[in-house]
């Protein structure tokens, strides 16, 4: 059975790529572009992983992850943590926060499939 990723971000091109991307690889993808509609998604959907861009609309993706985390319904599922922007530091809010892992965007095909390989269960 396919593993369902849920992709969150608000930039379409990154969204076509990204899902074109994981539905080649076989996965089942879902898709949210902010926050409200990430946790909707999550809980409807129960994805096996999320890629969850840290800059949305309206919600953080630090505050989507953290609502996530306090769900006991959303909370083991692991998330790589998404930005374009490389000043921020992504490594360390990925530790500080305990997410599984992060990528910077655009995203290179294959450390994203090797990331998502080494955290879906």
């Amino acid at each position: 059975m396919p593993k369902t990723i849920l992709v969150v971000d608000d930039e379409p091109d990154v969204m076509k790529f990204a899902v074109l991307r994981l539905e080649k690889a076989g996965y089942n993808v879902l898709t949210a572009v902010d926050g409200a509609a990430a946790i909707e998604a999550a809980v409807s959907g129960h994805p096996d992983l999320i890629l969850l861009d840290i800059k949305l609309p309206k919600m953080s993706g630090y505050e989507v992850f953290k609502q996530m985390r306090a769900r006991p319904d959303l909370a083991a599922i692991p998330v790589i943590l998404v930005t374009a922007d490389a000043s921020v530091s992504i490594a360390r809010h990925t530790v500080e926060l305990k997410a599984e892992d992060h990528i910077l965007k655009p995203y290179n095909a294959e450390e994203l499939f090797e990331k998502i390989r080494r955290h879906i269960r």
